[in-house]
């Protein structure tokens, strides 16, 4: 055999280590391209939504402003949904 491989579990053990160092290769393949195209770095941002949330507002030059409004914070409050997307009411 060309690894040595001689029970089932160096060969689960070949396979786990073959997949997570081809997937951190995607990564950082993945990392390397977006910021080069954005000059954001994907690693400080918990989910890809939030990323890519970033670089919108980057690409657009969108400010940001603070809710003042008590009524209007309500709203995007109430729209709300999961893992923080948000569902804005017209």
């Amino acid at each position: 055999m060309h690894f040595g491989i001689q029970t089932m579990q160096q060969y689960y053990d070949l396979y786990l280590l073959s997949d997570v160092l081809c997937l951190a290769d995607v990564f950082e393949n993945f990392r390397h391209s977006v910021f080069e195209q954005h000059s954001l770095n994907c690693r400080n941002y918990i989910t890809l939504q939030s990323f890519f949330w970033a670089v919108s507002l980057k690409r657009t030059g969108v400010e940001l402003k603070f809710l003042t409004d008590q009524e209007a914070y309500f709203i995007v409050e109430r729209g709300m949904r999961g893992s923080g997307s948000l569902h804005f009411l017209t």
